[in-house]
C-alpha cells in the first residue's frame, strides 16, 4: 500500500512539470513563429544555396576590384 501512496506523490510533481514543460513549448513555438515565420520549403532552401554558391565561384558576379593599384 505505501508503493501506491509513494507513486501518487511522485505523480503530482510529474503532472504539474509536464504541463510547464509543454506550456512552454507551445509559448516558445508560437513566439518564434510569430517573429520569424515559417520555415523556408526546401526548394527555397535549396535556391539560395545555389544563389550563394553563384557568388562565392564568380557566376553572374564580378569580383569585387580593389581600384587602388589602377592609378
Amino acid at each position: 500500500m505505501n508503493i501506491f501512496i509513494i507513486a501518487a506523490w511522485l505523480a503530482i510533481p510529474l503532472s504539474i512539470w509536464l504541463i510547464v514543460y509543454f506550456s512552454a513549448r507551445i509559448i516558445t513555438h508560437y513566439k518564434i513563429r510569430r517573429d520569424l515565420g515559417d520555415m523556408p520549403s526546401a526548394e527555397e532552401i535549396q535556391k539560395l544555396y545555389q544563389q550563394n554558391n553563384d557568388i562565392i565561384r564568380y557566376r553572374g558576379h564580378l569580383p569585387i576590384v580593389d581600384r587602388s593599384d589602377l592609378k
